[in-house]
């Protein structure tokens, strides 16, 4: 049994996750190798490398050369620069991805975007700023 809140109840929930098929993630970088859950509440800078799924609520900085995927619980406030990143939550701020970016049907980005490709599924909203470019330096 693990205690709640602990890494490895997060891996285990993680783990449930992807044998059910939920929050599964399809890229090239493989599977989730960070999962912050929806009790989660963090503020400040945040690297990776991989594929971080946040379903929580993060307010600062992310930096990161994998996937980040927002799921449709996560709330993001702040600036995120990553290889890739999808939106299937609530994004506010300004988003750099080198990439690819995608919103999903129930995602919501309010703020500038900058990346080389872009997919918006129906539903999806983006209320701001769009710049697209082949090559994306670190904006």
């Amino acid at each position: 049994m693990t205690k709640p809140g602990s890494v490895n109840q997060g891996k285990a929930q993680a783990q449930e996750l992807s044998s059910r098929g939920v929050g599964k993630i399809s890229s090239s970088q493989g599977e989730t190798v960070a999962y912050l859950g929806k009790s989660t509440t963090l503020e400040g800078k945040l690297s990776f490398g991989g594929v971080l799924q946040l379903d929580g609520r993060f307010n600062g900085e992310i930096r990161g050369e994998g996937t980040l995927v927002i799921g449709e619980s996560g709330n993001v406030k702040g600036r995120i620069d990553a290889g890739s990143v999808v939106v299937g939550g609530h994004l506010e701020g300004h988003i750099s991805s080198r990439k690819r970016t995608e919103i999903r049907g129930k995602g919501e980005v309010y703020g500038d975007l900058f990346t080389t490709a872009i997919v918006i599924d129906e539903g999806g909203v983006l209320d701001g700023l769009c710049k697209m470019e082949r090559t994306l330096e670190n904006s």
